[in-house]
């Protein structure tokens, strides 16, 4: 039970990152096939990730009304 349970969390997760490639593409100007997205924490109202994209890192939060990324500090 508790391999099928990882296996949904891992499915679910995969589809968000897609959709937060996504929505980061627009603020970082990259394609979404070429950004990476790492260390998701997802919140009741928000999100917060890392887009990576070219050498660059980039954190990115939104919520269903707001998006925005900003390239993290070396």
């Amino acid at each position: 039970m508790k391999w099928l349970l990882v296996a949904f969390a891992l499915a679910v997760l995969s589809g968000c990152a897609a959709e937060m490639a996504r929505v980061s593409a627009g603020h970082i100007g990259c394609h979404p096939d070429d950004i990476t997205i790492e260390d998701v924490r997802p919140g009741i109202h928000t999100a917060s990730w890392i887009a990576k994209c070219k050498g660059k890192a980039y954190i990115c939060s939104g919520s269903n009304e707001r998006n925005s990324c900003k390239p993290m500090e070396q």
